[in-house]
């Protein structure tokens, strides 16, 4: 057993499949209606589209902000409970890599109108409306 045949099955050749591997694929028609694998199950994800818009749009207002601040923002805007290393494994998938190194500088103007763009997107995308 185990040697692949040349199998005769409804007036077609198959060539080089097993007997055991042509029982599946017919088991798998008569129970599916189609010889393709079956959708798996899995952990549904954590994080939802808006979420993870979210995350990358505050990250990239500040770049100074850590993963564990942008998680408790995320909890309290969306109500959201995620791990800080959840955050990071996003962001990393968007392709942005940490978090910036705040300077000991004086008030960069571009950082504060970064945070303007964010206290706008927290206060209008995220608010629900009353609906008339």
């Amino acid at each position: 057993y185990g040697k692949k045949k040349n199998i005769y099955i409804n007036k077609v050749w198959l060539l080089a499949i097993s007997k055991t591997g042509i029982q599946k694929i017919i088991k798998r028609y008569k129970e599916n209606g189609t010889p393709n694998n079956r959708a798996r199950s899995g952990r549904p994800p954590k994080l939802s589209p808006s979420d993870k818009m979210y995350l990358q749009l505050s990250s990239l207002v500040d770049r100074t902000r850590s993963c564990s601040t942008l998680a408790s923002d995320l909890k309290i805007c969306t109500g959201v409970s995620v791990h800080p290393a959840t955050v990071r494994k996003q962001l990393k998938a968007m392709g942005l890599k940490g978090c910036v190194r705040k300077s000991s500088a004086k008030k960069d103007t571009v950082l504060y109108k970064c945070n303007l763009i964010h206290s706008f997107i927290n206060t209008f995308l995220f608010q629900s409306f009353p609906s008339d």
